[in-house]
């Protein structure tokens, strides 16, 4: 353990620089936070990993230019800073949503928030008003001298060097070549220096975008941070509008060690006693679908799952209707919940928390924040649903007028068809994959505006006839803690999941179909490449 913030990059080379390691170390960190680049460890077994990104190579242009204030007068910090697009805005994106790449780097502390936060100062963060984002690092929690820049084992410290590297990984950001005959190359998150990408890579990269995303939820592993969720949530009044009752979950009986998925063996034995144990959860619900994927490949297999909702607006709807059979166990959002708890003959309670799903608002390129405020919103509206509390928290913000805008019931594939008409006036609220897959249309882009980073909270509901039986309660959740906890831990693990998922006949063949993937499939078969430019 040190005393004070210390950080190693290895770069490639002073003329061609990019980062293939980092090694951080902090006094909240009992072990340096070790990551390499590419979407495994290799032979580096634990390692985090991460990729040439945005929001990487805006990272080390700013690490380089703190290191060169080292050795020279200059008291003031290094700092990056750009519009939508830029690396700045990249890199600002990712302290946001901090995803598992970046707490991979730089570790975090208790309370589940990535140790970069307490390193950097932040000018209009998420880019909530008109003009450019800034970041830096603070010269009093890293010091520039404990910085090692280092190239073939030797350490750079010349300050021009570090100067001219960081402006070389600019200037190449820059001569990206800027369009094709279909379009511009986009320079976000998941594009690479490659330019077109093929589309298995595309929507790999997607799914897995989604999944970092959704499983970072650090308050479902501690009492005080499940208190502090629920707390947030019944203080939305968003929430209020549609639920009578507070949300409480029943995992807060469980023991420090089992919040962590300890006793994992002994609850193994009972729920293979109590198998098998029926859950429903949304085709796109990818954080759930991981955990269960990885528990099966443990050897637990105890949860009967498939393929069979669109989305959790229509899986309540059947369950509301009776078309389908109650499961033991439901996988949804916070809304859709505390509608179906309200409504449902069979009765329900709150489990735990569970991974939600990222939305987005979707709407013409070329308009600015303010306009959002107006037009007509299209999104699942006829019952409550993520989109509608999406749309009530953005109102209770003041980001939408109530009065200048009007709403319509669609489902998400309806919203992308409709956008892509061309209508200035017409905005979509819709989740994963589906405003990734609007944004292939260059005349789109996807916003978000919330502190939420857009992500709608997910739960576990368990059938109350379980819930006098404590040992099995007490099973499930510590189950499906140490699934969730093992795909976190290891980059690996993750990237096995994904790829079971996404090879799964049967999880493509409905997933593909009621989302339009299918048809977007078949149009680059034929040939067509594709360009996303929000992806």
């Amino acid at each position: 353990m040190v005393s004070a913030a210390e950080l190693n990059i290895w770069i490639s080379s002073v003329t061609s620089p990019e980062l293939f390691r980092t090694e951080f170390r902090h006094p909240k960190l009992i072990e340096p936070a070790i990551a390499v680049r590419g979407k495994t460890a290799g032979a580096e077994t634990g390692a985090g990993t991460f990729q040439w990104t945005s929001a990487v190579r805006g990272l080390t242009i700013l690490i380089l230019q703190h290191a060169a204030r080292c050795s020279d007068d200059n008291k003031w910090p290094a700092s990056l800073y750009g519009e939508q697009g830029s690396l700045a805005a990249s890199l600002d994106y990712a302290v946001s949503k901090q995803p598992i790449w970046l707490t991979d780097m730089f570790g975090i502390d208790r309370t589940g928030t990535c140790l970069l936060q307490s390193l950097i100062e932040r000018t209009n963060p998420g880019q909530r008003r008109e003009g450019p984002v800034g970041i830096s690092l603070r010269t009093s929690s890293l010091l520039p001298q404990k910085i090692k820049i280092l190239i073939q084992g030797s350490q750079i410290t010349d300050p021009t060097t570090l100067i001219q590297m960081s402006l070389h990984i600019a200037r190449g950001e820059a001569e990206q070549p800027e369009t094709t005959s279909k379009g511009k190359i986009p320079k976000d998150e998941l594009t690479s220096t490659e330019g077109i990408q093929t589309w298995e890579k595309i929507l790999h990269e997607t799914f897995r975008q989604e999944l970092d995303a959704v499983l970072h939820n650090p308050a479902v592993f501690s009492k005080p941070g499940i208190l502090q969720a629920c707390s947030i949530i019944n203080n939305n009044p968003a929430f209020a509008q549609i639920s009578s009752s507070t949300l409480h979950t029943l995992d807060s009986k469980l023991s420090g060690s089992e919040m962590f998925g300890g006793k994992f063996a002994d609850a193994s034995k009972i729920l293979q006693l109590n198998s098998p144990l029926s859950i429903a959860t949304p085709v796109f619900s990818i954080g759930t679908i991981a955990i269960l994927k990885e528990l099966e490949q443990q050897g637990l297999s105890c949860f009967r799952h498939g393929y069979h909702f669109p989305h959790a607006v229509e899986m309540t709807k059947q369950f509301l209707e009776g078309s389908c059979e109650s499961p033991d166990l439901i996988s949804t959002t916070v809304p859709v919940a505390a509608h179906f708890l309200q409504k449902s003959r069979t009765p329900y309670r709150v489990l735990m928390f569970a991974p939600g799903i990222t939305q987005r608002i979707v709407a013409p390129k070329n308009l600015g924040i303010a306009n959002l405020k107006s037009g007509h919103y299209l999104f699942l509206s006829e019952s409550p649903s993520q989109g509608t509390y999406y749309f009530d928290s953005l109102k209770h913000h003041n980001l939408v007028s109530e009065s200048k805008t009007i709403r319509s019931n669609m489902e998400p594939v309806d919203v992308i068809a409709a956008l892509q008409s061309g209508d200035k006036d017409l905005r979509g609220i819709i989740f994963f994959p589906h405003y990734q897959l609007s944004c292939l249309n260059h005349q789109l882009r996807s916003l978000e505006l919330l502190q939420s980073g857009g992500i709608s909270e997910g739960v576990f509901l368990i059938r109350e006839q379980h819930v006098n039986n404590d040992k099995l309660i007490r099973a499930i959740a510590i189950a499906l803690r140490h699934g969730w906890l093992s795909l976190l831990e290891k980059t690996d693990k993750r990237t096995a999941v994904l790829d079971a998922i996404m090879n799964d006949e049967e999880y493509r063949l409905f997933a593909w179909r009621s989302s339009g993937l299918y048809s977007l499939e078949e149009t680059v078969q034929s040939g067509k490449e594709l360009l996303p430019e929000e992806l």
